[in-house]
């Protein structure tokens, strides 16, 4: 069986095995000559040898029969399976008796977000806050907002968020600017305009990092109408969907092609500091409070 996730990464791989994100390259090792094959290759590259038993069984059995003695081995074969098939339904459906089906599985429920003081007050959350205002501060948050806004945005979380995953992070850190995204997420296009879904594979590619989070489990259901199921913009919209960051049109519409003002852009920086916080709270409470002073 091909293996579809990065064993560095957790990304997809292409069908060659190869990891658009991190460069990793899967490879099988040939059992006769040592050769290194990609997963796909029925064949190895050096020997010839089938890369399969089932595959050097076929080229066995063709060397030793003629195509139509081929044709009558698998037509008798077919009829023994199909008898079977049929046999054993006859003798299920005696006494069969009526199950209620089971309940659809539920989408994926949006986490909460809790604003007591421990968030409120903590520190991160208002340092995050104070950066983004201050580059907003002369200009208009109702505008489009430009790829050069995007990096500045994600360099700002970047410099307030990373030392909180180089303390709790067991496997995955975050990169060092917003560059080295745009350098890792190809499909991110570069327009002088900034669309709704190139602001959440940036986004996406950033949390991913941030909170540790699996490319398979945000790609279940499907959770906007304009974004059938595998594309591209699946996992990322149901991710960002289900922390409540706020980048798609509405509820049912995400808006891919769609363009995003500089003001939804930061609100979704904002609630990225908050899930930080939130997530420091349960498992490093010392990264997002203050110190306690204690006066003798």
């Amino acid at each position: 069986m091909r293996q579809t996730f990065c064993p560095r990464c957790d990304n997809l791989l292409s069908k060659t095995g190869h990891c658009s994100v991190c460069g990793y390259q899967v490879k099988v090792t040939c059992q006769h000559c040592g050769h290194y094959n990609i997963p796909t290759a029925k064949y190895c590259g050096r020997c010839g040898r089938g890369t399969t038993f089932a595959i050097r069984y076929r080229k066995k059995l063709n060397s030793l029969l003629d195509p139509f003695q081929q044709i009558r081995i698998k037509r008798f074969f077919a009829g023994i399976a199909f008898g079977t098939l049929l046999a054993l339904f006859a003798f299920s459906s005696m006494g069969m008796k009526y199950y209620a089906p089971e309940a659809l599985p539920e989408k994926e429920e949006i986490v909460p977000v809790t604003y007591d003081d421990s968030v409120i007050n903590s520190t991160i959350l208002k340092s995050v806050s104070s950066d983004l205002d201050n580059y907003c501060i002369d200009k208009n948050k109702e505008k489009v907002a430009s790829i050069d806004d995007l990096k500045i945005i994600v360099n700002i979380m970047i410099r307030n968020l990373n030392h909180i995953s180089q303390r709790i992070n067991q496997k995955r850190y975050p990169l060092e600017s917003a560059e080295s995204y745009l350098e890792q997420e190809k499909c991110i296009k570069i327009d002088k305009n900034l669309t709704r879904g190139n602001t959440a594979l940036m986004f996406f590619a950033y949390i991913s990092d941030l909170l540790e989070l699996k490319y398979k489990d945000f790609t279940k259901n499907p959770s906007y109408d304009d974004i059938p199921r595998f594309n591209i913009m699946d996992a990322p919209a149901t991710a960002l969907k289900k922390y409540n960051i706020k980048i798609a049109v509405s509820d049912e519409r995400f808006g891919v092609n769609d363009e995003i003002s500089l003001g939804e852009v930061c609100e979704a920086a904002k609630q990225v500091a908050i899930l930080t916080v939130q997530r420091a709270n349960q498992e490093a409470p010392d990264l997002s409070a203050p110190p306690e002073i204690i006066i003798e």
